[in-house]
């Protein structure tokens, strides 16, 4: 007698669900930190963007004390992923080991802050063009690229 199964046995079946599974959950970190990167790259741009509106404004006024920046968070409608702002105060980055100046008639850092945890931390920008980050181990070689 000739009998064949057709079909699967549990173990393949079980198996195979295996590799679904472990390929949507690689797929689903990957699109998270796609997302991070994107995130982070608009919160970049916004800074450089911010940073030539303040040079501007500073041809007008001659002195930085004066300016409001136009918006305060990354996306500037909804649900903030950073909140940008100007530093009050000297601010020492983490890299590069430097420190930012705080806001005089003459100078400006600008910092943009995640609302959720990112391993740059906070990135800044000063008057200068300086870039740096805030983050325990964060390198701009990785966060401003």
């Amino acid at each position: 007698m000739n009998h064949s199964r057709r079909g699967f046995t549990m173990i393949e079946l079980v198996v195979a669900l295996a590799i679904v599974f472990l390929l949507v959950a690689v797929a689903v970190v990957s699109y998270q930190d796609h997302m991070t990167r994107k995130k982070r790259a608009e919160a970049r741009s916004a800074l450089v963007e911010l940073a030539d509106w303040m040079r501007h404004q500073h041809q007008r006024t001659h002195d930085y004390l004066t300016a409001t920046l136009p918006y305060g968070q990354i996306p500037r409608d909804g649900e903030p992923t950073y909140r940008i702002q100007l530093e009050q105060a000297p601010v020492r980055a983490s890299d590069p080991d430097a420190v930012f100046p705080a806001l005089t008639p003459t100078t400006f850092t600008l910092r943009a802050e995640p609302v959720k945890e990112d391993v740059c931390g906070a990135l800044l920008l000063d008057s200068e063009g300086r870039i740096g980050v805030l983050g325990n181990g964060a390198k701009v070689a990785e966060c401003w690229r």
